[in-house]
């Protein structure tokens, strides 16, 4: 054994360092995923803050959000996909009923991708010159 394998084998049974090979992985990447979830956290509130508005822009981003009637729509659907996976799984043939949810789901989204899709061509049709500018409300 080396003069240094030997000294680090003393400092180690002294306590005065820590021998990590000997620690499950998971306890050597929680330390790593605890930095980067407060990292991330940090970054949000920083991000926040720049981002806040301040002075007389203030009033004006305090509106009411309204909820449209195909957003309000799309909403609802989903709710009632969400009630009927929950019967699914109550179901014997649970299979087919997710099957029947998993349906409903792409059905519910239909109404909200078609009319963004619609709002998105006509602008995008607008800014070639190929058509009209915005929706009518």
């Amino acid at each position: 054994m080396s003069v240094q394998a030997s000294a680090t084998a003393r400092a180690a049974r002294a306590g005065l360092i820590q021998v990590k090979a000997v620690a499950p992985l998971h306890a050597q990447t929680a330390s790593m995923e605890h930095a980067a979830t407060f990292e991330r956290a940090a970054l949000t509130g920083w991000l926040l803050w720049q981002w806040y508005p301040r002075g007389k822009a203030m009033p004006a981003l305090l509106r009411v959000l309204e909820l449209g009637r195909i957003a309000g729509l799309t909403f609802v659907l989903v709710q009632l996909v969400a009630i009927l996976r929950i019967v699914a799984e109550l179901r014997p043939d649970a299979m087919a009923w997710q099957a029947a949810a998993a349906l409903a789901w792409v059905l519910a989204f239909l109404p909200w991708a078609l009319r963004s899709t619609w709002i998105y061509l006509t602008r995008g049709l607008a800014a070639a010159g190929l058509g009209r500018v915005g929706l009518a409300a």
